[in-house]
């Protein structure tokens, strides 16, 4: 199945996080700092040149109203003009003119069909009135796509719609069409709609805007460029004459959202060329194909060579695997640099850390379970209430009764999170992740040094963490996502630590962020005598797609399971996977798409499975690694109704079975129940 397929998801991300609660689904603003058109320009005279429009985010307040500067650069980017000052209200676009030193409005996409305006010509230096001939859906281009969860239904929906239309034409007359498209402006130029007519012998066309370099509107509206799915000007340089059979002979890296492509491509001779993909839809549904081409903007010529190349162009989904495919039907794996440096909150709902006692031997006889409970508001600020609820094994000398406690409240901004004390009643920074190398902050009146961002090498987690010290030589690691090694309340080592509390591990819902295996937790029921089987997976080389295969044959995962848990490693794998489990009669009773670059293991539920044997699937579109295991009994005895009981049986954090609801949080069916 091959189509093209149009996104800007990434446009309406970030229109989420500014829309003060109103629903990014509803308009996409014109005025938004960082925000480039690319126009490709035809002069009959010299052909055929790009021009850029870019929105700096330089603020200009006059008469009491703030204004963001508008550049306009030639190909080389070496030459920028002031383009004017723009700002934008209640969906009204306002261009300033400091030559006139007033402001004219340019777009009211407020208005409705047979609505009149007011702005100024540049072309007759007086205000015209134009009219709202109609507003529709601007279906020639693409639809703008939002995935959310529906918890009722347990599945993912779509919504989907077009970008909005206007067309408008002079009231004198009924001259002068245009075309306006919502969050984008005139087909022609961002500033277009302040001018009645063009030169004869010129015309501009818009070929692609760009937010920043994370949110990007992935189409073109340049003739045959339109509807595409992600495109960028081709900038070159060196040329080779070798032409080497015309062929590509380019690399492709994934980095964040961004598709790095560099090396040399065939092209003419003319001055601009225009680099674009077409998206294709694979059996896989964690592989995306990518069909490279290329549109010659310049005037054609006898000439042909490899041209050395390097550009970006954004876009695209770091959880995703691309494959390229070039000119001669090649394909070319895209690399996927750094899926794991997307930066992971502190607060998410289902996230629990597992804290044990150091001195409570290993394996570890105390463990504390820290989990998000619930909103709360405080000083105007919607937090998430944090408890813990310990437990003891029985036959530890210090044991004591489980116990459950409120643990205070926690905030996130800017990847900044703030802890409530409730004995202090204020809150206190606990970590800023946004800080950079060197840099410097304040906990408990002493001065702290952060160390560089880092992945990798840290045992049991994959994630971005990083080195903080002060003057006394006393040192901890920060975790994204997770917070400190000894647990989330504690960010720095205070000089001594008792009791000695570490961090054992850190999941949200199955997906285990952190796992530190020194020490087994003598609490859970592994140690009470409970049987845990271990399986190796069998590893299977995929025939496609005609590339190497970064990964050698071998048996590099492994799993382990009880009849409450299955446990899957994954430290070894650093790419999007698709894990399956089936039963005996083929039938899937798990299924879900993972980024194995930013998990260590899976920890899934199975105390409702039917006993039986199971097959494992853990694969991509380039290797499949299976495994089976085999379930001896659901963890309850058999009879007829089990299915039926199972789903209101209770449990404990622990996996540890229940015959009623105790203080704490409660397991009971799939369902958190928490008890007061």
């Amino acid at each position: 199945m091959k189509r093209t397929l149009l996104f800007i998801a990434y446009v309406l991300t970030s229109l989420a996080m500014s829309a003060q609660g109103s629903s990014y689904f509803d308009y996409v603003p014109f005025v938004k700092e960082g925000k480039k058109w690319t126009v490709v320009r035809s002069d009959f005279s010299s052909g055929y040149h790009f021009e850029r429009y870019m929105l700096m985010g330089e603020e200009v307040v006059k008469d009491g109203k703030t204004y963001m500067k508008m550049y306009r650069s030639e190909d080389d980017m070496t030459v920028v003009y002031d383009a004017g000052q723009l700002r934008e209200e209640n969906r009204k676009v306002y261009v300033f003119d400091a030559e006139r030193q007033a402001e004219f409005l340019a777009f009211d996409y407020s208005l409705k069909a047979g609505d009149t305006y007011e702005t100024y010509s540049y072309d007759e230096q007086k205000a015209v009135t134009y009219r709202v001939l109609s507003v529709s859906d601007f279906t020639e281009g693409p639809k703008l796509l939002r995935e959310s969860y529906d918890a009722a239904a347990d599945s993912m929906t779509t919504q989907q719609r077009y970008l909005q239309k206007w067309v408008v034409c002079r009231t004198d007359d009924n001259s002068h069409q245009k075309t306006w498209i919502e969050g984008v402006g005139s087909l022609e130029s961002p500033l277009a709609n302040l001018s009645d007519a063009r030169p004869i012998s010129r015309r501009d066309y818009l070929a692609y805007v760009e937010y920043g370099d994370y949110d990007f509107l992935p189409f073109s509206f340049y003739d045959t460029l339109n509807k595409q799915i992600h495109g960028s000007d081709l900038p070159k340089g060196a040329v080779d004459y070798s032409l080497d059979d015309w062929s590509h002979q380019l690399t492709y890296e994934l980095e964040g959202n961004r598709l790095h492509v560099y090396g040399k491509a065939f092209l003419n001779c003319g001055s601009y060329n225009y680099a674009y993909f077409t998206e294709e839809l694979t059996d896989d549904p964690l592989v995306r194909k990518l069909h490279f081409q290329i549109q010659d903007v310049g005037p054609s010529a006898n000439c042909m060579g490899l041209y050395a190349t390097n550009f970006y162009v954004s876009g695209f989904d770091p959880n995703m695997n691309y494959i390229v495919v070039d000119n001669h039907e090649e394909e070319h794996p895209v690399i996927n640099k750094t899926p794991q440096m997307a930066y992971r909150p502190f607060v998410e709902d289902d996230k629990v850390w597992k804290v044990g006692d150091y001195n409570s031997g290993n394996p570890v006889q105390l463990v504390g379970y820290y989990y998000f409970d619930g909103d709360t508001i405080i000083d105007g600020k919607t937090c998430k209430q944090m408890m813990c609820q310990q437990y003891a094994n029985p036959n530890y000398e210090n044991a004591q009764q489980a116990s459950l406690n409120y643990v205070g409240a926690w905030y996130e901004e800017n990847q900044k999170v703030y802890y409530y004390d409730a004995t202090s009643k204020e809150f206190q920074m606990m970590y800023d992740f946004s800080l950079g190398a060197n840099d410097t902050l304040q906990i408990n009146d002493q001065s702290f040094v952060t160390g560089p961002r880092e992945t990798g090498g840290l045992k049991g987690f994959k994630g971005v963490y990083r080195d903080v010290a002060n003057h006394m030589a006393w040192k901890t690691t920060w975790l994204e996502g997770v917070g400190g090694l000894y647990g989330p309340t504690i960010n720095i080592y205070p000089g001594q630590l008792y009791p000695a509390w570490f961090l054992m591990s850190c999941t949200v819902d199955d997906e285990v962020i952190y796992f530190n295996d020194d020490y087994e937790d003598g609490a859970t029921p592994e140690a009470a005598g409970a049987a845990k089987g271990r399986f190796d997976f069998t590893h299977i080389t995929k025939p496609k797609p005609k590339t190497p295969i970064r990964r050698e044959a071998e048996q590099s995962l492994y799993g382990e399971y009880n009849e409450q848990r299955l446990g899957i490693n994954l430290d070894s794998l650093d790419d999007a996977y698709l894990v399956r489990i089936t039963n005996e009669s083929g039938k899937v009773v798990y299924e879900k798409a993972i980024n194995a670059g930013n998990i260590v293991a899976l920890d899934i539920d199975i105390s409702s499975f039917a006993k039986g044997l199971y097959i494992v699937t853990v694969e991509n579109s380039r290797e499949s690694f299976t495994g089976e295991f085999e379930t001896q009994t659901t963890g309850i005895k058999e009879v007829s109704n089990k299915n039926e009981k199972a789903k209101s049986y209770i449990y404990n954090l622990q996996g540890q079975r229940l015959s009623s609801t105790q203080k704490g949080l409660n397991i009971v069916g799939r369902q958190k129940v928490f008890v007061k």
